[in-house]
């Protein structure tokens, strides 16, 4: 299902689908039945493993693994863009304009594939092994930064605005004037 969700994602092009197309209509369509199967499969999983404490000692919690948290996230911002789906086709309002912020939540659909990793379990330590890295990298880009905070500050007191020249090119700083220059 996430694959096929993968390649409905692609065929999609956005704000830019031509809303009269038969494409377009099956995108919509097939992205509500995603949305569906996907709520369905995270209840199940709600059901089984527990929301945030599981009865069974050997089985952790729905909320407590970091993928299922990311599953959640994506799952319920699908439910929110096929709620304003609805509420268009049912003409409750005019365009999924009027919604304003929540819009933005769409992009999260974009995150579906990412479902996938938590399948395979190389992938999965892959991933782990990318995050687990930042901290290392995070120092790096601190010493990278001092660095280029260094150069800034020798660059400005080498130059000094020397680089500068007047909006209509021709003057000199003198007689263009600070406003200008």
């Amino acid at each position: 299902m996430i694959i096929l969700n993968s390649i409905q994602l692609a065929f999609s092009k956005g704000p830019l689908t031509d809303e009269s197309t038969k494409l377009f209509k099956f995108l919509k369509i097939s992205n509500l039945v995603f949305t569906f199967l996907f709520t369905v499969e995270m209840l199940v999983k709600i059901i089984g493993l527990g929301f945030l404490k599981n009865q069974f000692v050997h089985v952790e919690a729905y909320f407590l693994s970091g993928w299922n948290q990311l599953d959640f996230l994506i799952v319920n911002a699908s439910l929110v863009d096929a709620g304003m789906q609805i509420a268009v086709a049912m003409g409750w309002t005019t365009s999924a304009a009027n919604f304003g912020a929540l819009k933005s939540l769409r992009a999260l659909r974009a995150l579906r594939p990412l479902r996938a990793i938590q399948r395979f379990p190389d992938l999965n330590q892959v991933v782990i092994a990318f995050l687990d890295s930042f901290t290392a990298v995070k120092n790096v880009f601190m010493v990278f930064l001092l660095i280029l905070i260094i150069f800034g500050v020798i660059g400005v007191s080498l130059f000094k605005g020397q680089f500068g020249s007047c909006a209509d090119g021709l003057s000199s700083r003198a007689d263009c004037g600070e406003e200008n220059w």
